[in-house]
């Protein structure tokens, strides 16, 4: 990938950081995970933010 197919949109994390009272815990990875996937970020199969904690850490044992 070239420098600017890598480049961070700022301003769009910027947004992730201010207070918003309709965005709750579960939307907020969602924003970052959409910001993220912009450079090129993908979550392994089974890695989901709204899963239960306990799925998460199964999910991420299992891919090891």
């Amino acid at each position: 990938m070239t420098g600017t197919a890598m480049r961070l949109d700022v301003r769009a994390l910027e947004g992730l950081t201010r207070p918003d009272p309709d965005a709750d815990a579960r939307i907020r990875p969602r924003g970052l995970l959409a910001v993220l996937s912009r450079i090129g970020l993908a979550l392994p199969s089974g890695l989901d933010p709204d899963a239960p904690g306990d799925r998460l850490y199964a999910a991420a044992d299992g891919r090891s």
